[in-house]
């Protein structure tokens, strides 16, 4: 169960984190994709989640 937690954290991190960046530098944008933001935050309450839960168990 945690390495599906850390491994879908940082999917969705590593995959917004591109996206965003691909984004930022492509010319002739209109507006910012808030979706790709969405992943990355939903990647980093994982990682918390993740986090926290190791920390309850090791206590």
């Amino acid at each position: 169960m945690d390495k599906a937690i850390r491994a879908a954290a940082w999917f969705f991190v590593i995959t917004g984190g591109v996206i965003n960046v691909v984004f930022l530098f492509t010319p002739n944008t209109d507006s910012y994709p808030m979706w790709a933001l969405v992943r990355v935050l939903i990647g980093v309450a994982l990682l918390i989640a993740y986090v926290s839960r190791r920390k309850r168990i090791q206590e």
